[in-house]
C-alpha cells in the first residue's frame, strides 16, 4: 500500500513537471525577436560587407585606368619615347637660328622647391652666357627660343600624323627679333623647312618682300578686311 502511495506521487510530479513545461513561456516571444532581430542585422552586415567589397573592387579598377591615361601612365611612356626625337630637333634649330646660344631640353619630369621630382612635361631653357630659365631671359631671347620650340613641336606633329602634313601657320614670329634673327627665322621658313604651303603672320613691312604672295589685312572701325 505504502508503495503504491510513492507510486501515486512520483506520476503526479511527472505529471506536473509535463504540464508545467508545456505552459508558455512568457519571454519566449521576446527571445524570438531578439533572434530575429540579430539574424536580420546579421544579414545586413553581410550584404554591406559584400558591396564594401564590390566597390572597393570597382575603385581599384578606375585608379588603375586613371594611372594608366594619368601623367605616370600612358601619355608619360608616349611622351618619353619622343623625347629623343624632339631634343635633336630643337637643339638643330637652336644651332641654325641661335649658334647653340641656348641649351633646350624636353623633359618629363619637373624638380620642386622642395627638392623632389614631379611627374610634369616640361622644358628647360639655359642660356649659355647667363640666364639659368626662360624666366631669366630677354624678350628676345624668349622669342628665339620659342621659335626653337615651335618648329620642333611642328615637325613631332608631322612626324606624328597618318597623312603628310603640307602646310604651315606661324603667327609673329619675327616679333622681338633682332634684325640676325630675323634673317636666319625667313631662312629657315623660306628654305630649311619643306612644306608646300606656309602661312606667316606679321607686323613687320619690311618682311613683305621675302614672301612672293600676301595678304594685306586692314582693320577701320572694328571692321577686318582683306586688301
Amino acid at each position: 500500500l505504502e508503495a503504491s502511495r510513492d507510486l501515486g506521487k512520483c506520476r503526479d510530479r511527472i505529471r506536473k513537471l509535463k504540464e508545467k513545461r508545456a505552459e508558455e513561456n512568457p519571454h519566449a516571444k521576446n527571445v524570438n525577436r531578439l533572434i530575429m532581430r540579430e539574424l536580420r542585422e546579421r544579414l545586413s552586415l553581410t550584404v554591406a560587407e559584400a558591396v564594401e567589397n564590390k566597390l572597393r573592387d570597382e575603385e581599384a579598377a578606375l585608379r588603375f585606368w586613371e594611372e594608366g591615361f594619368g601623367t605616370k601612365g600612358v601619355r608619360s611612356l608616349m611622351i618619353d619615347s619622343v623625347l629623343p626625337f624632339l631634343n635633336k630637333r630643337v637643339q638643330d634649330y637652336n644651332t641654325q637660328l641661335t649658334d647653340a646660344q641656348f641649351i633646350i631640353t624636353f623633359d618629363t619630369e619637373t624638380t620642386l622647391k622642395s627638392g623632389k621630382s614631379k611627374e610634369a612635361f616640361t622644358i628647360n631653357v639655359e642660356d649659355k652666357d647667363g640666364a639659368e630659365d626662360y624666366q631669366g631671359l630677354s624678350m628676345g631671347q624668349r622669342a628665339k627660343v620659342d621659335v626653337c620650340v615651335g618648329l620642333a613641336l611642328q615637325d613631332l606633329a608631322q612626324l606624328r600624323s597618318s597623312s603628310a602634313i603640307n602646310f604651315a601657320f606661324f603667327d609673329e614670329p619675327f616679333e622681338r627679333l633682332d634684325p640676325v634673327a630675323k634673317d636666319r627665322v625667313i631662312e629657315l621658313l623660306t628654305g630649311t623647312l619643306q612644306r608646300d604651303t606656309m602661312f606667316v603672320v606679321t607686323h613687320d613691312e619690311a618682311l613683305k618682300a621675302h614672301f612672293s604672295e600676301r595678304l594685306t589685312l586692314v582693320k577701320r572701325k572694328g571692321k577686318a578686311t582683306i586688301e
